[in-house]
């Protein structure tokens, strides 16, 4: 299984570079690691698989740093970050989460 995260920047409709994004298990799973990245050149985080090894239907919370990506386009953000609880259904299939970003909004699409 892998998880990537595409976050595309709404207001100036291009992949959003550089954004933070941290993914981080359900505090339960005790062997569960944290990651933290940067999104590459075309908006995407991939996960990697270490965090993944879990059983089925565990929870993550996906966190993108919103306040620090706008302020590089010297914008100001009423969020720091938006947080997302995605739970995956079945640790066999690939999931990829793609996030619409704005500096007071997000929408997220889910696909598994």
């Amino acid at each position: 299984m892998s998880l990537s995260i595409h976050v595309h920047d709404g207001v100036h409709s291009q992949p959003a570079n550089g954004v933070l994004v941290t993914v981080s298990p359900d505090p339960g799973h005790q062997h569960a690691k944290s990651f933290t990245g940067r999104a590459g050149e075309d908006g995407v985080f991939v996960c990697p698989e270490l965090v993944l090894v879990q059983p089925a239907a565990v929870t993550y919370q996906i966190t993108i740093g919103v306040e620090g990506y706008f302020a590089t386009f010297g914008m100001s953000s009423p969020q720091r970050e938006f947080t997302l609880l995605l739970r995956v259904p079945d640790a066999a299939r690939d999931c990829h989460v793609r996030s619409l970003i704005t500096p007071s909004a997000q929408m997220t699409h889910y696909h598994f």
